[in-house]
């Protein structure tokens, strides 16, 4: 078991690439040292630069509790470099303010929830690169707008819920449309699991999207399940 306190995690930051991971059955409970939030920063890298900077958290196997304010995954302007964060987990409880998911041309970025609990407090945005919201399983609660290049919500017998609660909420925008994927089977699992989008909570729910799929499964591979609601 780790407890970090500390104001700023960054991991790959400019130049460098890092990568952070727990043994399996072990706990990281990671939040502030001025203040109870800390911020996390996964794949920085400095614009225009030719050097890529791939990095990670990964705590598949163990338990990752962590209050954060400002989560910052892939960022890099410009040259032929690369700034590329991916977050994963399984198990744990983590809240949010806001996400920032691959700022610039040169970005990519990836967060892969495989159970446990994510909570954003406010908006999870999207920038120019490419990225993608990976919800397999567990639970994901957004208080506000949810932006990605690729969401998806239930994912290869797991089941996972994505809850919508403000007043007013978007997933995407005009000048940058979702796919959105509610009960994705890709492999034949030999099990159903159900993906539930469930804004109910919402006032008003603007999505702009390219693709939407509910309950898709590309090929011979079994069955899925998907359920929108609001």
């Amino acid at each position: 078991t780790n407890t970090v306190e500390t104001d700023v995690l960054r991991i790959g930051y400019r130049k460098t690439k890092g990568t952070v991971t727990v043994a399996s059955g072990g706990t990281l409970t990671l939040g502030g040292k001025s203040g109870a939030a800390a911020d996390l920063d996964i794949g920085i890298n400095v614009d225009g630069t030719g050097t890529n900077n791939v990095s990670l958290l990964d705590t598949t196997g163990a338990t990752l509790n962590a209050t954060l304010d400002q989560v910052r995954i892939g960022k890099q302007n410009s040259g032929g470099g690369s700034g590329n964060g991916t977050l994963t987990f399984d198990a744990g409880t983590i809240t949010a303010n806001s996400i920032s998911l691959a700022e610039g041309n040169r970005s990519w970025a990836t967060i892969r929830q495989l159970g446990g609990t994510l909570t954003v407090n406010g908006n999870v945005t999207d920038g120019t690169g490419s990225s993608q919201l990976r919800i397999e399983g567990g639970t994901f609660n957004a208080g506000g707008n949810v932006s990605a290049d690729l969401i998806v919500v239930g994912y290869d017998a797991r089941n996972a819920t994505m809850n919508m609660t403000g007043a007013t909420a978007a997933i995407g925008s005009a000048s940058s449309r979702v796919d959105l994927m509610v009960g994705r089977r890709e492999h034949n699992t030999g099990t159903t699991f159900q993906g539930t989008l469930d804004a109910s909570a919402v006032g008003s729910l603007t999505a702009y999207l390219d693709e939407f799929n509910v309950g898709t499964i590309p090929g011979d591979v079994g069955s899925s399940q998907g359920q929108p609601r609001g």
